[in-house]
């Protein structure tokens, strides 16, 4: 080949590699959106009657609810960070705070409850979560109302329902601290005292006050839920 082709080539071979399409820039990365919310935000939706059926409003993740004897209240636990126990008139469909208020009651009964260390912190409420209830129905007005709380501690909390006049109220009165690593769900109080209590992934859980914690027989690896006795 000439001198005068092999330049010719060379020009060509420069014109072609410089005329190549250049390399495509990287598309910037999109901004991953943000995470749904788990629980709806209070106060966001409307809180309208839909046809017949009404709604009961200014909860906290409502999770569960006992009827107090005489069917006129309700009581409603709160199962996220800032949520309460509160009180619904069945009659006209409102709830109020029942716990913690500014003027809840904690005496601890050290013989019903010798292993509990206290009463809960209170100066931080958004530290306690309350989950499954059980009411154990009492003699004249007075009721037991066990709670599953998390949080602060893992726990079953007993309260003192004083359903005589007026709009029942709440006294803590002790507790019961599961074993560490114990993830509590529902709650139910047995015939012969002490309660049992489901243990996600663990079994069922019986609790006396003089021999503590104890699975129960034939229910280790299973992931109960509800609970209750018959």
């Amino acid at each position: 080949m000439s001198a005068a082709k092999l330049a010719a080539f060379g020009l060509v071979t420069m014109i072609a590699v410089g005329c190549g399409a250049p390399e495509p820039e990287p598309e910037p990365a999109a901004d991953a959106a943000p995470a749904p919310p788990q629980f709806a935000v209070t106060g966001e939706h409307p809180c309208d009657p839909v046809g017949d059926v009404q709604f009961i409003c200014d909860m906290v993740s409502p999770e569960d609810i006992v009827v107090v004897p005489g069917a006129e209240w309700a009581i409603v636990s709160g199962a996220r960070e800032g949520g309460r126990i509160n009180l619904v008139n069945v009659s006209d469909k409102t709830a109020t705070v029942l716990f913690p208020t500014p003027d809840s009651e904690m005496q601890l009964d050290a013989e019903a409850y010798p292993d509990c260390p206290g009463p809960l912190d209170l100066a931080d409420p958004a530290g306690s979560v309350y989950h499954g209830l059980y009411l154990a129905p009492g003699s004249d007005d007075a009721h037991t109302l066990l709670v599953v709380h998390h949080g602060s501690r893992e726990s079953i909390e007993f309260f003192e329902v004083d359903a005589g006049d007026g709009p029942p109220t709440l006294a803590w009165t002790g507790c019961a601290v599961a074993p560490e690593g114990a993830r509590l769900n529902s709650v139910v109080a047995l015939p012969g005292g002490g309660f049992a209590t489901t243990n996600a992934g663990i079994g069922v859980w019986e609790w006396q006050a003089g021999s503590g914690w104890a699975v129960l027989p034939e229910s280790e690896d299973t992931a109960p839920n509800g609970i209750e006795v018959s």
